[in-house]
């Protein structure tokens, strides 16, 4: 089985403080202070890809997993650890400028590395925690002709069938799948990625990504948007203290306040 894996490498966007959000303008936000991390959506999916390994080699198949990123950063700290935890094969390709908000553009530049080779299933984040703009997945599924299963919970792999648990906003739909599917996953069961043992990185010591430079202008097209402008959205938060001598007091002026909210 060949599993692909799709990430990307982000700031951490919870460490930014509220100053620099509040005078960013359209050339961005100071992030140079903040720590690099896998997005939160593609580091569930390599995780995901894991256990999916995991149980498939315990029923006896080999598996093989290769991953791919775009950026121009040293992230071999990253690398390092997928190679460790279970990951064979790392394709970093190298853009002239970050791109976040051009779907089209890197979907064909993730398609274009991936090969001619046959994935059984690729697993992306459903959406980047910076760009954020949910489109990248559809449109790689499209250029790799097959179809993209989005907001994906839990994959789990028996008997050489893909059950699939997908959040559908008002519940949850299960299916098993038999066909190469993309899966975008979104808020998963298992949303953190395990971390290699000391030993296991002196084993892989010697593996590296293999880096690949992009020219940007055979993937025009599409609708690519520009970032015109950035601010800083302030929410308020309005309380209203319900006063009562008792709990039963308060209860009933809940009531008689939000009947239609709170239901008897």
């Amino acid at each position: 089985m060949n599993i692909l894996c799709c990430f990307k490498i982000v700031s951490d966007l919870d460490l930014v403080m509220e100053r620099d959000w509040s005078s960013a303008d359209v050339s961005g936000v100071d992030l140079s202070y903040v720590k690099k991390v896998i997005s939160c959506f593609d580091e569930a999916g390599i995780e995901t890809a894991l256990r999916i390994k995991d149980s498939a080699e315990k029923q006896g198949e080999t598996v093989h997993i290769t991953a791919i990123t775009l950026g121009n950063g040293k992230y071999e700290a990253f690398f390092k650890n997928l190679f460790a935890v279970g990951v064979e094969r790392i394709l970093q390709g190298t853009l002239s400028t970050e791109r976040l908000f051009s779907p089209y553009m890197l979907s064909g530049i993730l398609s274009e590395l991936a090969g001619n080779c046959e994935y059984d299933l690729v697993i992306t984040g459903m959406q980047s925690a910076d760009g954020a703009n949910g489109l990248t997945p559809y449109f790689l599924a499209e250029r790799q002709g097959i179809p993209c299963i989005n907001n994906v919970s839990e994959l789990q792999y028996t008997d050489g069938k893909l059950k699939v648990t997908c959040d559908m906003g008002n519940g949850v739909r299960k299916a098993t799948v038999h066909t190469p599917a993309l899966y975008a996953i979104g808020n998963s069961v298992n949303p953190y990625l395990r971390m290699a043992t000391l030993k296991q990185k002196l084993a892989v010591s010697k593996l590296s990504a293999e880096t690949i430079e992009i020219s940007e202008t055979s993937y025009s097209g599409g609708r690519n948007a520009e970032l015109c402008s950035l601010s800083h959205e302030k929410k308020m938060r309005h309380c209203v203290f319900v006063e009562g001598k008792t709990c039963g007091d308060k209860a009933a002026k809940l009531l008689e306040a939000y009947p239609e909210v709170v239901k008897r």
